[in-house]
């Protein structure tokens, strides 16, 4: 495995473990929206609040993995990663 994808999994293994963290912490109401004065309008329930983001991460992890694997064109991603490396772009 990559250092890339370790550092990837720790943070979203993170934000869940803040998550798990912060949940009897919170209210049952959390405020998720503002309007220009400051003052909360908008509410969500406590588990949504504290999870959304982490699943979040989650699942765009998980899109960032699966897309080449559907892709059509998926032989041309090796051809790609051998032509780029950071010392090329810099």
């Amino acid at each position: 495995m990559k250092t890339v994808q370790k550092i990837s999994i720790a943070i979203i293994l993170l934000t869940f473990v803040a998550a798990i963290y912060a949940y009897p912490l919170l209210p049952e109401k959390v405020a998720s929206h503002w309007d220009m004065s400051g003052n909360a309008n908008g509410y969500m329930g406590r588990g949504f609040g504290a999870f959304f983001m982490p699943v979040l991460g989650l699942l765009m992890l998980a899109l960032f993995y699966a897309l080449p694997l559907l892709d059509p064109m998926k032989k041309n991603y090796a051809a790609f990663r051998r032509n780029t490396t950071i010392s090329q772009r810099y």
